[in-house]
């Protein structure tokens, strides 16, 4: 959401949405992510973002890998 007002510069909501919508990368907790569903809902409005999932457990630590976005 900060992304989005960021780029809009707005807090107007369809600015926000229009802004999160045409923003090729979204920066998340868990990687990069991106805007998605204009297939499916008509408009880019749902968020893909990559999934984390363990790797292995090497000298003790965990180490994340994650699944990319398509």
């Amino acid at each position: 959401m900060v992304q989005g007002i960021e780029k809009a510069q707005s807090f107007d909501a369809d600015q926000v949405a229009a802004a999160l919508e045409s923003m090729p990368k979204v920066e998340t907790p868990y990687g990069p992510g991106k805007m998605v569903g204009k297939d499916l809902i008509g408009n880019n409005r749902l968020l893909a973002r990559s999934i984390p999932f363990t790797r292995m457990l090497k000298d003790g630590k965990m180490e994340f890998e994650f699944l990319p976005v398509k």
